[in-house]
């Protein structure tokens, strides 16, 4: 299934269990946040509210395109941070404020790699003297949620093993992060009304508007947070770049936390996903980009479960596992070629 495909597929899940009254997807997902928090009302405070979302990537600066349009028709900006620490909000608003600069921020928050380096560069220009109230709903840094993702180690993939012990450790660890990522769904649904708040009660100029505009910035993976908002509020949502692409891994924790199936397949493909990422100084070019995640998918649609499972078993290291892949891919090139 494609990356589009594959949003739809759960959107219209979320949509229908919200309609039906389930227990599933993205009802069960929230339904302890927002349990008497809005009271079917939409307002917070003496406000009418509408909210806007912003669904990204997060992965590269040309994630960032079209926020900056975005931005100019808010009130108040929420960005996705999980972990983050109260020294980064008060930096990210002196920012708006125009009380830093850019490469300030680089300095002190900016990250190390060139690729997510670039993306922060993009967003702490797209922020600096945009003179936008800003706030944040996500896990906080010392929270148990931020440790237990932090102790979420990516299985190790044994050569020489049993293909299914390492179908098993992959499921079982994005299992635990997809149960992570419900957790902290409910947590942002029961903040956003305090913290809200309180950006009005400290901004005169909010406090006097009838009706507010707020943005939330957050990843593809957490639409269910747009389906169950929009119960109570005027809600609207824009992505940020069209065909949305999914990373094999992206995909099974959508469907993890949206109730839906995920078998072995599936699983051996994010399997073998990770072990390109792994390869990708030896014969791959790849820092799962969206072009780079299109070619990766592509890659991995061709093999069957037997035939990912037999290149596994076959293998008794990294670089084995590297050379008959690439070997594979080139032969699947040619009967393709030979067939057209």
């Amino acid at each position: 299934m494609d990356g589009v495909s594959e949003v739809k597929e759960l959107d219209q899940i979320a949509t229908e269990d919200l309609a039906l009254g389930s227990e599933n997807a993205g009802v069960k997902l929230l339904k302890a946040g927002l349990n008497g928090l809005f009271q079917g009302e939409k307002k917070i405070g003496d406000h009418r509210v509408e909210i806007k979302f912003f669904n990204s990537k997060h992965r590269s600066a040309f994630d960032i395109k079209g926020l900056r349009d975005q931005l100019q028709e808010i009130d108040i900006y929420i960005p996705e941070v999980f972990g983050w620490e109260s020294e980064y909000l008060s930096d990210l608003r002196k920012l708006s404020s125009g009380g830093t600069d850019v490469e300030q921020m680089l300095e002190h928050w900016g990250a190390k790699d060139q690729t997510n380096y670039e993306r922060d560069r993009e967003f702490f220009e797209v922020i600096n003297n945009s003179r936008k109230a800003i706030t944040i709903i996500d896990v906080p840094g010392g929270h148990p949620l931020v440790d237990r993702a932090d102790g979420s180690i990516l299985p190790k993939i044994k050569f020489g093993s049993d293909f299914n012990e390492s179908l098993n450790s992959m499921r079982d660890y994005l299992k635990n992060l997809s149960a992570i990522e419900k957790e902290r769904g409910s947590y942002m649904l029961e903040h956003l009304k305090p913290k809200i708040q309180e950006v009005i009660d400290s901004n005169p100029e909010l406090a006097e508007k009838e009706k507010l505009s707020i943005l939330i910035d957050i990843g593809v993976a957490n639409t269910h947070l747009y389906h169950d908002l929009k119960k109570d509020f005027e809600t609207s949502r824009e992505i940020s770049t069209m065909p949305m692409q999914f990373l094999y891994r992206e995909e099974v924790m959508r469907r993890y936390i949206f109730d839906k199936l995920v078998d072995d397949e599936l699983i051996a493909r994010t399997v073998t996903e990770y072990l390109i990422s792994k390869a990708n100084k030896k014969r791959f070019s790849t820092n799962f980009s969206t072009k780079d995640v299109k070619l990766t998918r592509s890659w991995i649609s061709k093999f069957s479960l037997d035939e990912m499972k037999n290149m596994f078993n076959e293998s008794q290291n990294m670089g084995e596992w590297t050379d008959r892949f690439y070997n594979k891919i080139r032969e699947k090139r040619r009967v393709t070629a030979a067939d057209n």
